[in-house]
């Protein structure tokens, strides 16, 4: 019975690993890394990047994908939650290693009267949350959520560990590609905007390289 659960766990990961190397994007990702929850009955997960502050916790995450089930309502792309404000974060912000289950909002002792009403009021019953983490530093979250409560198989358990391994680097890579190709537009349309000027006009980096100067 183990071996045949430790040949399901590979072959769903592998599954999982051939989708986000074939993902052009955070939805695709996103998609990807939510088959497992979907598959037992979550109804919506989102992604979310972190901003870390001074200390290097997290402070602020910004969702840039959502996937969600038939007649349940979207959060929209770009949202940014100030995250000591958001429900039970300071659980997975303090163990940054392990995912965290909440089987039933309603029982569960870690979550307090005004998380458990701000949740069921969103129908949300039961939670994964799995962050996402490059050596001690947290640079993103994935949340799965079900509307109703759910007992976290064995098998479950093991995926949602295996997952932090799995999508940290592609998220990683993609998030980094975003900052990159956001950084090139501003860079477009700051030449554009110079040479539409007719006036000399030029862009330095901090330590006074220049890297770009118009006629």
């Amino acid at each position: 019975e183990q071996t045949k659960q430790s040949l399901a766990l590979t072959d769903e990961l592998y599954g999982i690993s051939q989708a986000i190397n074939e993902a052009n994007n955070e939805t695709e990702i996103l998609e990807a890394l939510a088959r497992p929850a979907a598959e037992n009955g979550a109804i919506s997960a989102i992604l979310m990047y972190l901003d870390l502050d001074e200390t290097g916790k997290p402070e602020w995450a910004q969702i840039v994908a959502d996937w969600r089930t038939e007649g349940v309502t979207p959060i929209p792309i770009g949202t940014r939650v100030y995250l000591p404000e958001m429900p039970l974060s300071k659980f997975w912000i303090a163990d940054p290693d392990s995912p965290l289950l909440i089987s039933n909002i309603k029982t569960d002792e870690r979550v307090d009267d005004a998380a458990r009403g701000r949740m069921v009021q969103g129908g949300i019953q039961a939670l994964a949350t799995i962050p996402l983490t490059r050596g001690r530093e947290q640079i993103a979250t994935l949340l799965f959520n079900w509307d109703q409560s759910h007992e976290f198989s064995s098998q479950e358990n093991e995926t949602y560990n295996a997952i932090i391994g799995l999508a940290t680097p592609a998220v990683q890579s993609r998030r980094l590609f975003g900052q990159i190709q956001a950084a090139l537009d501003d860079a477009e349309t700051f030449r554009q905007l110079a040479e539409a000027s007719g006036q000399g006009v030029s862009m330095a980096t901090m330590d006074g390289t220049v890297t770009y100067a118009n006629p």
